[in-house]
């Protein structure tokens, strides 16, 4: 009687096992297979966001960003640019607590995940931004 609850508990914790590494493969090819790399401008994103669609938009994709520099600014230690859009809404990106230096009216193009981006009262902020 032991051996057979040892059996069917060793067949338990291998069964658990192989469904552990196979959810984990699964999940990882699905990652890769839905990663995506939107080319958007700053408008585009500002308008989106405005209009309650930026997040069925672009879901999941990371968005590459080419715009110009409208406003520099620091938020609890965190570097803030804003782009220039034609829109009533703006585009900011956060770049953390970056070293890097940045001047009003410059072409910067950068990289962020969309999912983390947040609404603002007058904008939407991508978090995370990267410069390329």
């Amino acid at each position: 009687m032991k051996h057979t609850q040892l059996a069917k508990l060793i067949i338990l914790v291998l069964v658990l096992i192989v469904v552990g590494f196979a959810s984990f493969f699964l999940g990882s090819k699905h990652a890769v297979e839905s990663m995506t790399i939107k080319r958007v401008t700053p408008t585009q994103i500002a308008e989106a966001m405005k209009g309650d669609h930026f997040y069925s938009d672009y879901k999941e994709n990371t968005l590459l960003v080419k715009g110009t520099i409208s406003t520099v600014s620091q938020s609890n230690g965190d570097l803030v640019v804003g782009f220039k859009t034609s829109s009533s809404y703006g585009a900011l990106c956060d770049f953390g607590n970056s070293g890097v230096s940045f001047r009003t009216g410059g072409t910067i193009t950068v990289l962020a995940e969309s999912g983390p981006a947040e609404r603002q009262p007058s904008a939407v902020l991508l978090k995370g931004c990267v410069l390329l």
